[in-house]
C-alpha cells in the first residue's frame, strides 16, 4: 500500500520486515523440531506441527514457506494426502475454496483442477451449518473464489490496474484444453482472455483507454516465443519456484494478440 502511494521509503522497510519475518519462519519457528512445518506455538513455546486443515495450507497459499524447497514440496504432498483422508478433508466447503489456489500457485495444476471439480460436485449440497447458510452454493465465499479460481488459477491473470497491464500464465490440463472468459475488468479496461494449454495465449482488448500493456508467459525455459507469429526473444521469470518464459506486449483499444510457444 505504501508503494502505491508512492512512499518509497516506508515501502522499503516493509519489504524488508517482510522478508526478515520470512526468514525467521523457514530458518527458525516455521521448522524446529518438525518435519513439516510448525503452525502455532502454545505456552510455554511448545510448537504445534502435523495437520490443522486450513491453518496447514494457508502457509503455502500465502507464500511464507519457501516455495521451492524440498521441505515445501514435500508438504504440498502431505496436504493432497490428508485432503484425500476422511478425517482429514474439512467439513466446510468455504475451507475446499481455497485448494485450487494453493496448487494452482505451485503450478500443480491437475491437483487444482481436481478439487476445483470437488467444489463443483458438492455446491447442491447442504452445508455444514445448513441452518444459517442453506446449500454450498448459497456460502458467498464459495462462489467469489471460484471466480477467482478461473480467472486468477486456470487462466493465470495477474492484473495491475493502476499502471494498466496484465500478465497471464495458463494452468489448464489436459482436462480443461482450451478456455475463453470475455469482459475481464481491469480498472477502466476490459479484456477477453484464452488459452489453448500452454502452446498458445490470446487477449483481445475489448475497451479501455490508452496502451494495455501485457506479460504474456509461458511455463518452462524457452528461447524464444511467437507474436502473432513473429518470433520474439523470451525473457525468463520465476513463479513460486517454478521457470517461465514471457514477452512483453503493448496493446491499443480492440487490438487482438496472439503469442504462441512455437509456430502453430
Amino acid at each position: 500500500m505504501a508503494e502505491i502511494r508512492g512512499d518509497k521509503k516506508l515501502a522499503a522497510q516493509y519489504f524488508l520486515k517482510a522478508a526478515d519475518l520470512k526468514s525467521y519462519f523457514n530458518k527458525d519457528w516455521g521448522i524446529k523440531n518438525t518435519e513439516t512445518y510448525n503452525r502455532g506455538y502454545t505456552l510455554p513455546m511448545s510448537h504445534v506441527d502435523g495437520w490443522g486443515k486450513e491453518n496447514s495450507w494457508f502457509m503455502p497459499m500465502k507464500g511464507i514457506t519457501e516455495a521451492s524447497s524440498a521441505r515445501n514440496l514435500k508438504y504440498l504432498d502431505f496436504i493432497e494426502e490428508q485432503l484425500n483422508s476422511k478425517d482429514g478433508i474439512p467439513g466446510n466447503i468455504e475451507a475446499i475454496s481455497y485448494i485450487p489456489e494453493l496448487f494452482f500457485k505451485y503450478q500443480q495444476n491437475e491437483r487444482a483442477w481436481k478439487w476445483m471439480q470437488y467444489i463443483i460436485s458438492n455446491i447442491d449440497q447442504e452445508h455444514e451449518a445448513s441452518a444459517l447458510t442453506g446449500k454450498n452454493g448459497n456460502y458467498p465465499e464459495v462462489s467469489y473464489v471460484f471466480i477467482s479460481n478461473v480467472i486468477e488459477g486456470l487462466l493465470g491473470v495477474v492484473p495491475n490496474a493502476e499502471r494498466n497491464e496484465v500478465a497471464t500464465l495458463s494452468h489448464l490440463t489436459p482436462e480443461v484444453q482450451s478456455l475463453s472468459v470475455k469482459n475481464i475488468r481491469i480498472g477502466s479496461s476490459v479484456l477477453e482472455v484464452e488459452h489453448q494449454l500452454n502452446r498458445s495465449s490470446r487477449i483481445h482488448y475489448q475497451k479501455g483507454t490508452g496502451s494495455l500493456k501485457w506479460k504474456a508467459a509461458f511455463p518452462g525455459d524457452v528461447t524464444h516465443l511467437y507474436v502473432n507469429g513473429k518470433k520474439q526473444a523470451a525473457l525468463k521469470g520465476n513463479d513460486s519456484g517454478k521457470p517461465y518464459s514471457y514477452v512483453i506486449v503493448n496493446l491499443s483499444p480492440k487490438q487482438q494478440v496472439t503469442v504462441t510457444e512455437g509456430v502453430h
